[in-house]
Parts: structure tokens; sequence; C-alpha cells
């Protein structure tokens, strides 16, 4: 208990204000399946007042690395003008309720939209979980990664039409009009949906007869689908039979909804708590069902550091909520310093960093050792 404390500090230190995601009341899981477990879910805290602070926790310093030459491809006039830091800092955002007014757990649709817009005119590139963790950042060049999580699975989230056509007003309606206007900024998101709650319009995005094709069509978009737990189980109050139910069974259902041998690979905790035993958020079984998680997201955090940055952990990916007090704090910090983003140098498999000197303080040392990059003397 004192060290998920400690943890829920550390995060509070970089932006992020949040230790829970409730939303509703969930049910109990098949009784012929599911451990006997409590899954209701915690009313949702007051949004606290906004970061003071971007600093990251203090690393002791590496030995400062010699420029290498131009970095393969980049001409001195490309690094000048795009400037590529991949040890920069990462936006994951997590939105729930895509619904009118503003509040601490919904974002109106106008509002969201007018996220897509300041992204996109920041040079931000939508990417998933799964490819910040395996290293796979495939973002043109002098682009910005970022991370679009969406908890809950809200019916505003995906819904469609009594004819058919998806609503305009949803998250998903949102994200492909914006993409079919901006063809270099996909309708690509992370999705983390609930299986079995007693808030209808949350179970699988509400409108029953639709969800499988409504998570299928979230992968053929270049998305992801990841886990919430089954009942939106608090993971620091179940037990290890109830934690491995919990997260293979989710994984089950959605796996077999989505087909074509889809792997679920993240996690989103519940109100953002996490057990004791994190061996268990990584593998286990339960009756005869495995999984294999590589990924799971805070409730809280601020900016991720970059997956080359000593800093993180993939199993502790911070986030910042999409509320207007954080939004505004971290669009201010990257527009006045914008050197301290991760931007991309256009190519997945190369890593490009500017020499320690030309770092920002808050990044100096905390490249991990085991890479190898291309350093360059940013100006």
């Amino acid at each position: 208990m004192i060290r998920r404390w400690i943890r829920g500090l550390w995060g509070l230190t970089l932006g992020g204000v949040l230790l829970s995601c409730g939303q509703g009341t969930a049910t109990q899981a098949p009784q012929t399946q599911a451990p006997t477990a409590t899954t209701t879910v915690a009313a949702s805290p007051t949004t606290a007042a906004s970061p003071t602070t971007a600093a990251s926790p203090t690393l002791a310093a590496t030995a400062t690395s010699e420029a290498s030459p131009t970095p393969a491809g980049l001409s001195d006039a490309d690094l000048a003008k795009y400037a590529p830091n991949e040890i920069g800092w990462v936006l994951v955002l997590e939105y729930h309720l895509i619904e009118s007014p503003d509040a601490d757990y919904s974002r109106s649709p106008e509002n969201l939209r007018k996220d897509l817009e300041w992204l996109y005119a920041n040079n931000f590139y939508p990417i998933t979980l799964r490819d910040l963790v395996d290293n796979n950042i495939s973002v043109p060049l002098g682009k910005s990664p970022v991370v679009l999580t969406f908890d809950d699975s809200s019916d505003g989230q995906f819904r469609y039409l009594d004819d058919g056509t998806l609503d305009p007003t949803s998250a998903m309606g949102i994200l492909q009009a914006f993409a079919a206007e901006h063809p270099d900024f996909p309708a690509i998101a992370v999705f983390f949906p609930l299986i079995d709650v007693d808030v209808k319009e949350r179970v699988l995005f509400g409108q029953p007869e639709l969800a499988t094709q409504k998570l299928q069509e979230i992968v053929a978009l270049g998305g992801e689908v990841g886990t919430h737990t089954y009942t939106h189980q608090r993971l620091d109050e179940a037990d290890a039979e109830q934690i491995q139910w919990q997260l293979a069974f989710s994984i089950k259902e959605l796996e077999e909804r989505i087909g074509d041998g889809y792997k679920v690979t993240s996690l989103s905790y519940p109100l953002g708590m996490f057990p004791e035993d994190e061996s268990l958020v990584r593998e286990g079984e339960s009756e005869g069902e495995s999984y294999t998680l590589s990924a799971a997201v805070d409730v809280t955090g601020g900016a991720s550091p970059s997956p080359y940055s000593q800093n993180f952990d993939p199993y502790h990916i911070r986030r910042t909520q999409a509320v207007d007090s954080q939004l505004e704090y971290w669009y201010q910090l990257f527009e006045e310093r914008p050197d301290l983003k991760f931007i991309s140098d256009g190519d997945p498999d190369t890593i490009t960093v500017p020499s320690e000197e030309t770092l920002g303080e808050e990044q100096q040392g905390r490249l991990r050792p085991d890479l190898e990059v291309r350093r360059y003397e940013r100006k």
C-alpha cells in the first residue's frame, strides 16, 4: 500500500492530477466463470489544480556522447528545419465520455474536434500504444507522435444512427471526418472497452448488435483495442485469481470478436489502481485461458517519457486527461518549449537525438544506455 501511494505521488509531480476513472457501477461477472469479486466503481474525484512543473524525476547524468556525422538520409538543412529529438516527451491523451457539457470525465464533441485541430496544427501524428512500446514509431519527419486513448466504451465514443450512418458527434465520427479532411492525420486511436457493467451504454459502446463490427472497424482503421478488465474491477482490491480471470476473459472476448488472429496487448487500469503483484499484469492464466500484456496506462502523470528514456515504464505509461486545465498546460509548454517534444526523424528503424549539450536540461542523462543512436548538434 505504501509503495502504491508513493507511485501515485510520483505521477502527480509530472502534471497528472486524477487518481480515478470510474464510470458507473460494474456488475458481477457470470457466476459460472468469475471468481467472487467486489466490482463497484467508486465515484470520480474532483479534478485538482493544474501542475506547476514539467520536470521529470532527476536521474544521474550519463556520459555526454560525441555528435555523430549527419544522420543518414537527413541533410544539414533537414536537421536545422525539423530538429528531430527522439528522447522527447510524448502526449498520451485520455478521454472518457464524449458528450456535452465538458466535465472531469466528459469532453464535448466540439472540443474533441478542437483538440484534433490543435494537434494537427502543431505537427502531431497519431500512433497506437503497441507501436510506442514496440519502438515502431512510424511518424513522418518533423512530426510528433500522439496516442489518443478512450476508456470505458461509452456510446458517445462510437455510435451509429438509426439510418446506419456513423454519428458525426461520436468520437469515431469526429476522428473519421477529420481524417477525411486531413489524410495525413489518420483515424488511429486506442479504445479500452468494458464488457459487463450495469450501464448498458458503456458495454462495448452500447448497441450490442454492432459491438463486434465496431471493434473490427477500430482495428481496420489502424487503431488498437486493449483491455479495461471484464467488469471494471479494481485490481488493487482483487486477489490473484480474480485479477487473472478479469484479464484473461476480457482479452478472450475481445480477441474472439475482432478475429483474424488479433492480439490484445495493452491494459488501462480501472480507476488507475494496480495490483501489488504487478507480474500478474504482464502475464497470467485462468481456467485454461492465458494472456500476455506488453503495456499498461496509468490514469495520471502528464506527458510520457520517450520509450528510449530510462524513465519510461511500459506498464505505467503516463497519460494526460483531456480536460482544459491539463491540456492548456501541456499545449502551452510545448508551444513555448518545442525542444521538449518527441520529434521524429522519419525513420522507425533509427533513433536520432540531439547531442547531450543541446538537449534541454529536463532530458539530459535520460537516454537508455543500451541503444544505438544517431547524434547531431542541434542549433
